[in-house]
């Protein structure tokens, strides 16, 4: 049975974990990856409204968050357009496996970006209807300054949409990145990789917050518990 101690919680671990969340080898024990559930009830695929709320609002209050995004109408290429209060553009990427196939271009496409410091048009990215956040399809960057979307260049890492996502801010940094958050199996975990140390601390303060202003706790486990506790939850539910 779920322990009180866990209900209503969003789970952090920084633990090694198994590759069965889609995550890859991720977190790889460096203190630089958390992996990241909840024990809230949602439906299938479904990131819960608190849960989004408060991870978005986190990386809002970290820097800027940008996003494929397929629902709202893009840029043309590269440069950045401004639409309304957030910023729009489409950027090339190098594709393989299964997203060779789903993305039309062969191996290499362009995908629209949305780019925002809104927590509402940040929440865009739990339900858009291209980028399945359920089918571990969905990834979002949170870069500073907070004002301006980054300046990236084509092609983005490939490694964006591959097991081995984390790699990816290495070559992100020059345009500010200092996050990645990627969505994991059936969307109920994600991963959030970080440049530092300082930033995963800062990111996990604001989460604190942010949770607490929804009505959640924030709970940090190892990765046996991390599973163990899903599970739980999962039970509880059904």
């Amino acid at each position: 049975m779920l322990d009180a101690a866990y209900r209503g919680a969003i789970l952090l671990t920084d633990e090694p974990g198994e590759r069965h969340w889609q995550l890859g080898a991720f977190p790889a024990g460096d203190g630089l990856g958390v992996k990241v559930g909840w024990t809230v009830e949602s439906l299938d695929g479904e990131v819960p409204t608190r849960v989004a709320k408060a991870l978005v609002r986190a990386m809002a209050r970290c820097g800027r968050i940008t996003f494929p995004c397929s629902s709202r109408p893009s840029g043309d290429g590269d440069s950045w357009r401004t639409r309304g209060e957030d910023s729009v553009a489409r950027l090339a990427i190098a594709t393989q496996g299964f997203w060779r196939r789903l993305l039309p271009g062969g191996g290499l496409t362009r995908i629209p970006l949305l780019s925002t410091a809104l927590e509402d048009a940040a929440l865009d990215l739990f339900d858009d209807p291209y980028f399945h956040w359920w089918n571990a399809s969905q990834f979002a960057l949170v870069s500073c300054p907070r004002q301006a979307p980054p300046p990236l260049v084509s092609p983005l890492p490939a490694e964006l949409f591959a097991e081995s996502w984390p790699d990816a801010i290495a070559r992100l940094q020059p345009a500010g990145v200092e996050m990645i958050m990627r969505s994991g199996v059936d969307g109920d975990v994600c991963g959030m990789a970080f440049r530092s140390s300082s930033m995963r601390s800062e990111f996990e303060g604001m989460l604190d917050v942010a949770a607490a202003e929804v009505g959640l706790l924030v709970r940090t486990v190892s990765n046996a518990a991390f599973g163990q506790i899903l599970s739980e939850a999962l039970n509880l539910s059904s």
